[in-house]
């Protein structure tokens, strides 16, 4: 195979799986945002929680559109980044070394990358999105303004850190963990690998960045700036409320992103699977 047809064929396996994240990313976000809407209201109150009437309230789908708006934006660049960044580590990579023994290294920094790249997108939405969930207002628009008129261009920006602080770790685990779960596989996973590979992936990687998620929650949820960076969240919330405190709605986010990884993770290598077959019809 030529250069410029091993290129292609590359560019190719970006594009489709960038494409079929963005669909997987969209199905997965309408099945778990209930739950994270619980999570959210849970990890961003300093008092103790009723779980059960916050299980019982049905406005779970508040900030919604927001989510569903960056949703498959986000997955799409996130791994059209991943992969890009994966085939030109692969690509040049120095021929003395042993690539399958740097493998979990670029999945590593493949994963690293496209949280970066794509939260710079998302952060402004997951912003507004988590006000509306603690129930700040009901209007996407007048969450905005507020957001604008007391912070500023800054104000959707806050908790970026913290989220890069969250993501890439929660990526480094998932994606590397799942890649050698399906013992480098790139397509005709059987269903049980793919279902079973994405659970575990997702689970272990959900619980394991539970406190940084928290300290996300109460960044971007905070409305008079008690917070002055994420250090200084992690501090107080440690002062005022304990190290239990950091793992705060961790049922809520690791059984739900443990099933939703297995929805994600089968449709993603089916989408793949589709639109490969239906690009060699052509």
């Amino acid at each position: 195979m030529s250069e410029q047809s091993l290129q292609v064929k590359q560019q190719t396996s970006v594009f489709i799986s960038a494409l079929a994240g963005g669909v997987a990313g969209v199905i997965v976000d309408c099945v778990y945002y209930p739950f994270e809407t619980i999570k959210t209201r849970i990890q961003a109150s300093n008092k103790k929680v009723d779980y059960s009437k916050q299980a019982k309230d049905l406005n779970k789908y508040k900030g919604f559109s927001m989510q569903l708006f960056s949703s498959f934006p986000f997955a799409f660049s996130y791994f059209y980044t991943y992969d890009f960044i994966k085939c030109f580590l692969k690509k040049n990579h120095n021929q003395k070394d042993n690539l399958d023994a740097k493998q979990n290294l670029i999945n590593f920094i493949a994963a690293s990358s496209a949280e970066t790249v794509a939260n710079t997108f998302r952060t402004p939405f997951e912003v507004v999105k988590q006000q509306q969930q603690v129930g700040h207002d009901n209007l996407v628009r007048h969450t905005i303004n507020e957001i604008y008129k007391t912070k500023g261009i800054r104000g959707f920006y806050a908790g970026f850190g913290v989220l890069l602080f969250r993501d890439i770790p929660f990526s480094a685990i998932q994606l590397p963990l799942y890649e050698i779960m399906k013992k480098g596989k790139q397509i005709d996973l059987t269903l049980f690998e793919s279902v079973y590979s994405g659970a575990v992936a997702a689970a272990v990687a959900a619980f394991l960045t539970t406190p940084m998620d928290v300290v996300k929650s109460k960044m971007m949820t905070q409305r008079d700036n008690y917070y002055k960076n994420s250090f200084h969240c992690t501090r107080v919330v440690f002062q005022e409320e304990g190290i239990q405190a950091f793992f705060k709605g961790a049922v809520y986010r690791t059984l739900p992103m443990c099933f939703t990884g297995t929805i994600f993770f089968t449709v993603w290598e089916q989408a793949k699977n589709f639109f490969y077959r239906l690009q060699n019809k052509h």
